[in-house]
């Protein structure tokens, strides 16, 4: 069994509104470091989350029971796309 959770949140100091789902690359002011870091963390998570709807595609398709999927809602577009 596979069982993955994690919950992480963190904000710049300095930029506290900045989104980086929202607001992305052109949402960073000033080349500020922290903002740039968030906006790394958010790309991999959009990456794992696409990974992970991937994975549970492929094992329903094998006949696997999947009893957790991924939020349709925090996917990106192009893994809504393939759902």
């Amino acid at each position: 069994m596979l069982k993955i959770r994690a919950r992480f949140e963190a904000k710049c100091p300095r930029h506290p509104g900045y989104a980086p789902g929202k607001d992305g690359a052109a949402g960073i002011k000033g080349n500020c470091e922290i903002c740039g870091e968030l906006l790394k963390a958010e790309i991999a998570k959009q990456d794992f989350l696409a990974t992970l709807a991937a994975f549970e595609e492929r094992l329903r398709a094998l006949g696997a029971r999947v009893t957790y999927g991924v939020p349709a809602k925090v996917l990106p577009k192009a893994a809504k796309a393939g759902r």
